[in-house]
C-alpha cells in the first residue's frame, strides 16, 4: 500500500489584517482584509476537484487562499467596514494575490517539502464549508492556492512536518496599501499506510454506530463508516429476500438519516464517508434498480443541502441469474444492469460507485453434486434420498427456491421424483415433482446454479 501525506488542522483561521485601500471619492479600491489559507478544503490536481485531503509522496498539496475582497466592504464615513454577513471565500482575482509573499517557518520536516508557491488552478467541483467559505465558491472556475510540492518517497516511514505559514501582502508605490501578515500553524504527518490500517464499516443502526465508535476509540483509530439506508423501495422477488422495504429489518430509515448523521458528526472516532443500499436479491426487473437510483438521487440532494458530499455510494447487489436455464444463460445481462445505473444514478464528481455482485458473478460457477443413497417408493410419490442436505444448500428449505436438478449418471426414460436430503426436517427438500432420468442407488445428482449460497462439491 502506498504511503500518503495527511493534513492535520491546527488553526483554520487567519490572524492579522492586511491592506485596505481607497481611491479618490467613495470607491473602495482593491485589497484584502484578512487573507489566509484554508484547511477545510483541499484541492486534487488529479481530478480538478475539492476533495478530502490525501496526497502521495512526489505530488503536491494545495491549500485554497481565502479572503475578503472589495465587494465585501462598504463605506462608513471615511472607513471601509465589512458588510453584514460577509464571509471569507476563495480568491479568484489576480490583483488580490499580486505582491503576495509566502514565508514558511519549519520546526521540523523541511526536507519533505520541495517548494512552496502561489498558483492558479481550475476547479471543476467545489465542496465548501459554509462557516468558512462563501457559497459563491461553488461555481467552477479558476482559484488561487498555496502549493506545497512534496519530495519523492524516501526511506521515512513516519515523519512530521510542522510549520507556520505567513502570508504578506503589499504593493510597492502605493502608500495607501499597507502590509500585514497572516499566520496559520500546519501539522502534517507522513504515514506508513501499511501499518496504519483503515477501518471501513457499513452501519445500519444507532446502537451499532455507538459500538463502532467505542471500539475505534479503544484502538485509537478513526472508523470510516457508511450508513445503510432503508430506501423503502420494493423489489420483484421472493418476500424472504426483499430487504429494502420499510417493514424490513435492514438499514436506517430515511426519516432518521439526519439524526444519525448529526450523531456521527459529534463522535470523535467515526467519520461519515458513504451511503449503502440493498433492496433485495434475485432481481430480474431493471425497473427495481431504476426506483433505487431515483431514491438515491433524492437523498443526495438532501445531503448536498447540508453541504455533505459522501465519498462513495454502495448500491448493493441483487442482480439475479437464470436458475431455470443455466446452460442457456450462464452470464447475466451485466451490460443492461450497469447501463441502468449509468443512465439513472447521478453521482457527484469524485464519488465512486460500489456494487455487490456476488450471486450474479459466481451463481452459475458451481453445482452441488450429491450421491443417491436410496430411491424410496411412497404412497403417492417416489423419493430420491441423497447424501447432501439443507446444510449444503439451504435456499430451497428457506423459501422453496428453485434449482435445476439433473441425473448425471442415467440416460433411461424420465420419471417423476421428490428429491430430498437425509436431515430429520420436513423442510429438507431440494425439489418436488422433478422429472429425472430413472434414478438408481449410487447415481450422481447435480443441483445446478449452486455457486452462491451453497457449498460446492
Amino acid at each position: 500500500m502506498k504511503k500518503f501525506l495527511s493534513l492535520l488542522m491546527a488553526v483554520a483561521m487567519v490572524m492579522s489584517l492586511s491592506a485596505v485601500a481607497f481611491a479618490k471619492g467613495e470607491e473602495i479600491n482593491a485589497g484584502v482584509q484578512e487573507i489566509g489559507i484554508d484547511h477545510a478544503l483541499k484541492y486534487s490536481a488529479d481530478s480538478n476537484t475539492m476533495v478530502p485531503f490525501v496526497i502521495e509522496y512526489g505530488k503536491a498539496a494545495y491549500f485554497p487562499i481565502l479572503g475578503f475582497d472589495r465587494n465585501d466592504y462598504e463605506l462608513d464615513g471615511s472607513e471601509a467596514v465589512l458588510k453584514e454577513g460577509a464571509e471569507m471565500h476563495l480568491i479568484s482575482r489576480q490583483e488580490v494575490v499580486d505582491g503576495l509573499k509566502v514565508k514558511v517557518d519549519y520546526e521540523q520536516g523541511r526536507e519533505l517539502v520541495e517548494s512552496v508557491a502561489v498558483v492558479k488552478k481550475f476547479v471543476e467541483n467545489l465542496a465548501f464549508d459554509g462557516s468558512i467559505v462563501d457559497k459563491r465558491d461553488a461555481v467552477p472556475g479558476y482559484y488561487y492556492f498555496i502549493e506545497f510540492k512534496i519530495v519523492p518517497k524516501d526511506t521515512t516511514s513516519d515523519a512530521d512536518i510542522v510549520a507556520t505559514v505567513e502570508l504578506n501582502k503589499s504593493k510597492k508605490g502605493d502608500d495607501s496599501i499597507g502590509t500585514g501578515s497572516n499566520k496559520v500553524d500546519l501539522n502534517y504527518k507522513v504515514k506508513d499506510m501499511e501499518r496504519d490500517i483503515t477501518i471501513n464499516v457499513n452501519v445500519e443502526s444507532i446502537p451499532e454506530l455507538e459500538v463502532i465508535n467505542e471500539l475505534a476509540a479503544a484502538k485509537n483509530k478513526i472508523a470510516r463508516v457508511a450508513f445503510r439506508i432503508n430506501p423503502d423501495v420494493g423489489a420483484h422477488t421472493h418476500a424472504n429476500i426483499t430487504t429494502g422495504l420499510a417493514e424490513n429489518k435492514f438499514g436506517i430509515s430515511i426519516q432518521d438519516m439526519d439524526r444519525v448523521i448529526d450523531l456521527a458528526l459529534e463522535m470523535k472516532n467515526v467519520k461519515f464517508v458513504g451511503l449503502h443500499f440493498h433492496i433485495g436479491s434475485q432481481i430480474l426487473d431493471m425497473g427495481d434498480f431504476v426506483a433505487l437510483c431515483n431514491r438515491v438521487n433524492e437523498l443526495q440532494e438532501k445531503l448536498f443541502a447540508r453541504q455533505i458530499i459522501v465519498e462513495h455510494i454502495n448500491v448493493g447487489g441483487g442482480l439475479g441469474i437464470d436458475y431455470a436455464h443455466p446452460n442457456r444463460q450462464p452470464i447475466p445481462d451485466f451490460a443492461e444492469y450497469f447501463a441502468t445505473y449509468h443512465k439513472h444514478l447521478h453521482l457527484r464528481p469524485q464519488q465512486t460507485l460500489h456494487f455487490e455482485l456476488g450471486r450474479a458473478v459466481v451463481g452459475q460457477c458451481g453445482s452441488l453434486i450429491t450421491k443417491v443413497t436410496y430411491v424410496k417408493q411412497g404412497t403417492n410419490k417416489q423419493f430420491v434420498i441423497v447424501d447432501g442436505g439443507m446444510t449444503d444448500l439451504i435456499r430451497p428449505a428457506l423459501y422453496q427456491a428453485y434449482h435445476k436438478i439433473e441425473n448425471l449418471t442415467s440416460e433411461e426414460p424420465v420419471e417423476t421424483y421428490d428429491v430430498v436430503g437425509p436431515i430429520c426436517e420436513s423442510s429438507d427438500v431440494f425439489g418436488k415433482a422433478i422429472d429425472l432420468n430413472k434414478v438408481h442407488r449410487g447415481d450422481l445428482i447435480a443441483l445446478r446454479s449452486a455457486g452462491a449460497y451453497g457449498r460446492n462439491l
